[in-house]
């Protein structure tokens, strides 16, 4: 999920309006719209953003659309389920850093 998804999501779940956060930045609302459509916000508009969603920049980085989580599991589950999405980015990022190394299909 990139930038622009997780800020919309992370919106809409605190039930607050484009406009709402444009006026705590001083913003115009369509700022706010155009940036729920990139692929990366820049770090410090990030920060600013999780001030007014009152969230930490970690919570922003680490957003899973728990959506689809909430009817079944519990506080619980939904920390293993990070967890092991976090393990399997890593692994993924060792096997990518591998391939870099050894550009043989062997890897």
């Amino acid at each position: 999920m990139n930038d622009g998804e997780k800020l919309r999501k992370i919106r809409i779940r605190k039930e607050l309006t484009q406009y709402y956060i444009a006026s705590k930045l001083g913003k115009s609302q369509k700022a706010i719209s155009d940036l729920e459509h990139l692929e990366t916000i820049e770090e410090q508009k990030i920060i600013k953003l999780c001030e007014v969603l009152e969230i930490t920049k970690a919570d922003f980085d680490n957003y899973v659309d728990e959506m689809i989580f909430e009817s079944t599991m519990n506080e619980s589950d939904k920390l293993v389920i990070r967890y092991l999405l976090k393990i399997i980015e890593e692994q993924i990022e060792r096997k990518l850093k591998l391939r870099n190394l050894f550009p043989v299909d062997f890897v």
